[in-house]
């Protein structure tokens, strides 16, 4: 169980929806009042190719048209959106197989970010313990019976109210003023998060960077215990060190953790049980690696596939970034790969349900990267130099992720965390070891603090 309290505590609503990006993920199930904004639980839910559904408030103002109109014309039968109009205060978001949030947290920029909240998260097990799984069916299927399935005609309606509204905004303006002139000794005025955090600044930005450097520390010191250790005979004494724990770390997280379907609660377990010592844990995972580590296996992603994108991704190749280069550096870098593999054939190009092979994914994935501009403008060549080589720019790299993930100038679809905190590990191995989601995740059930994963 965790309480969610945005500043009050540091624990935002954003890192629950990271945190239900798993394969045991079955449905996402929404009883929200106020809804405006839900970009990242649209890309989870298709992502993961799970059923999404909503129970909303309908008041005029909520939810915004723009949610109307990604339930309604959507392509996905199970994306559903519900509409009911009053007596209703719920915000209730269930991850289905991971965990629900239960809180005061509405689906706005406001309950995200800027607002004060206290919400509990309880994983899957801790609901069914408690039998709050049967429960919480019970209230949505209240819910559900005093709720209108969204339609067509309920965007156009809203669309219409939305037009009209206009005509009362200089009336609710100046009834604010009045509001902030008769109330103006009472505290709470200014918001504890910047407003624009969900845009690129604020709290949001600065829990970011601290968790960003919190784990860059780990890694090298993880690096650095891994000096000690003897390497297999079939390693190449070129290939820095950072680039080799990456693929022991690996090895251990295969045996131990996507072997068993990458759980939360396998990775909570181990987490618990090596919280007291990381340490002596991440020993033990060098000294077994250095034993029994499997040159078949491994030997092409430690000698051969990261020295050649680290090589693609020197600054004057990026300046001939074409597509069979990027093809080569999404084929090897371990979280691109694994991203081609999630997008939806139709966004590729392909007709659905057809199969292809990891190359020709990562060709395709390649030309729509290679396609795509930022509305600053920005390609993909300018965003990987940015990121990987910005440091006169932006000398912190962890401001320069999170520009070209969460800022309208430097972002893209489908280029985000993971591949581009792997990419500049791979770029830079001996400053920044790679870190994607795979290492996050690792560095948490190996028992250290502070990481999102």
């Amino acid at each position: 169980m965790d309480l969610i309290g945005n500043a009050l505590n540091g624990h935002f609503l954003g890192t629950l929806v990271r945190r239900a990006d798993a394969p045991s993920l079955k449905s996402i199930r929404l009883a929200v009042a106020y809804v405006t904004k839900m970009d990242d639980i649209f890309e989870l839910a298709g992502k993961r190719s799970v059923p999404l559904t909503l129970y909303a408030l309908a008041d005029g103002d909520f939810p915004s048209p723009s949610i109307l109109r990604k339930f309604v014309e959507s392509n996905r039968p199970s994306w559903q959106l519900h509409l009911t109009r009053d007596f209703y205060h719920p915000k209730i978001m269930w991850f289905v197989g991971i965990g629900a949030y239960l809180g005061s947290a509405n689906l706005t920029d406001g309950g995200a970010v800027r607002n004060l909240e206290c919400g509990v998260w309880l994983d899957e097990t801790e609901l069914a313990r408690a039998g709050w799984d049967a429960q919480l069916e019970a209230m949505l299927s209240v819910i559900a019976a005093r709720s209108t399935a969204a339609t067509r005609e309920h965007l156009r309606a809203f669309e219409g109210l939305k037009a009209e509204a206009g005509s009362f905004e200089a009336q609710r303006r100046k009834f604010r003023a009045a509001v902030d002139r008769a109330l103006a000794n009472i505290a709470g005025v200014e918001p504890p998060n910047d407003p624009t955090a969900m845009r690129g600044g604020g709290a949001a930005r600065k829990n970011f960077v601290q968790e960003w450097q919190n784990g860059l520390t780990i890694l090298r010191k993880i690096t650095e215990m891994f000096s000690t250790y003897p390497l297999p005979r079939w390693v190449r004494t070129d290939v820095p060190l950072s680039l080799v724990q990456d693929q022991a770390t690996e090895a251990w997280y295969h045996e131990n953790i996507r072997s068993t379907g990458e759980s939360y609660d396998q990775i909570q377990k181990l987490h618990s049980a090596n919280r007291a010592d990381p340490d002596s844990a991440t020993r033990a995972v060098f000294a077994d690696w250095v034993k029994h580590a499997d040159e078949e296996r491994y030997g092409a992603w430690v000698n051969d596939h990261p020295l050649e994108v680290n090589r693609l991704l020197q600054p004057d190749e990026l300046k001939r970034l074409d597509r069979s280069r990027l093809t080569r550096i999404l084929s090897f870098t371990h979280a691109s790969r694994t991203h081609a593999r999630q997008i939806r054939n139709e966004d590729l190009g392909l007709p659905r349900g057809s199969e292809t092979s990891m190359e020709e994914r990562c060709d395709l994935y390649a030309k729509m990267l290679l396609a795509s501009t930022s509305e600053g403008g920005k390609k993909v060549g300018e965003i990987l130099d940015f990121v990987l080589w910005g440091d006169a720019a932006v000398a912190d790299p962890a401001e320069r992720i999170w520009a070209a993930i969460s800022t309208s100038d430097w972002s893209i679809p489908h280029l985000g965390l993971n591949s581009l905190g792997e990419m500049i590990g791979y770029a830079r191995p001996t400053a920044y070891p790679p870190r994607n989601g795979r290492v996050s995740k690792t560095l948490h059930a190996l028992g250290y603090e502070g990481i999102v994963w």
